[in-house]
């Protein structure tokens, strides 16, 4: 339990750092900026690999982005902090 408390609180600064602006603090989306906290994390791990790829675009920096920059162990505590909000409040 200790591990993932840490790897979602090192995701929880990463998240407010690089993804909180688009998607909002609470992880409930802005705009035409998607929700991301109450999807299934292995669908946001896809919707991740394909924005990596270049699939989907993500940012309007286009392939490469904010995603490109975080490394997997990055992306992993991002996604075990949007698992651990419950009852987001923006």
């Amino acid at each position: 339990k200790g591990l993932k408390f840490r790897a979602a609180a090192l995701g929880g600064k990463i998240y407010q750092k690089q993804c909180a602006s688009c998607h909002a603090k609470s992880g409930k989306g802005r705009g035409m900026f998607p929700m991301l906290v109450g999807q299934y994390t292995n669908y946001l791990m896809r919707q991740v690999e394909l924005y990596r790829k270049g699939d989907r675009p993500h940012d309007e920096e286009a392939v490469g982005g904010v995603l490109n920059a975080l490394d997997e162990k990055q992306i992993q505590d991002v996604l075990a902090y949007l698992t651990s909000i419950q009852d987001p409040k923006e």
